[in-house]
């Protein structure tokens, strides 16, 4: 009942809190209960499949309740030229999860895990690597601490590269600056 009065509509599972703010259908591809973060899918029927929009975004939960708002969403659509294997791979820092690494890889192949490595620009030997486990094609990590508070200031710091690896340790793609 006070949900109802407050304006704020929990749903007994994430899908549906997010489908209500949503025209089109949506596909969750990964959601993360204790940081509570998620990737999915706009799965507009008029859209070309080559040009799929992924969006992230965080969520709160209480009581086995979920509750989704659209005022923070990521939402991108990436391809490749070249031949190269489109690869996205977005660092950003979330009031609710702190830093947070996500994106997506578009292959047939299977990629097992994305390594991120942040290079400091005044020290190039003072460097952070996350390695982040890959499922359903996407992925969300998160540093072990906290080390930029903005997109601008995480650029203008550190030079990054991330590396979509499969289950035999080839790289099958690669990102950054």
């Amino acid at each position: 009942m006070l949900s109802a009065l407050t304006g704020c509509i929990s749903y007994n599972s994430l899908e549906k809190a997010i489908q209500s703010k949503w025209k089109y259908p949506i596909k969750i591809l990964y959601a993360d209960e204790n940081k509570r973060t998620v990737i999915f899918l706009d799965q507009s029927k008029d859209k070309d499949p080559d040009r799929d929009q992924y969006i992230f975004n965080t969520f709160k939960m209480k009581n086995s309740q979920y509750r989704y708002s659209t005022d923070r969403e990521e939402c991108w659509t990436f391809t490749a030229d070249n031949g190269l294997t489109p690869f996205l791979c977005r660092s950003v820092n979330t009031e609710e999860a702190g830093n947070v690494i996500w994106g997506a890889i578009k292959t047939d192949k299977h990629v097992q895990k994305v390594l991120v490595t942040y290079a400091d620009r005044s020290n190039p030997d003072n460097q952070i690597e996350v390695e982040i486990p890959v499922v359903n094609n996407v992925f969300i990590g998160y540093p072990k601490d906290n080390f930029f508070n903005s997109e601008t200031s995480l650029y203008r710091e550190w030079k990054i590269k991330a590396s979509a690896i499969d289950d035999k340790g080839n790289i099958i793609a690669t990102s950054g600056n």
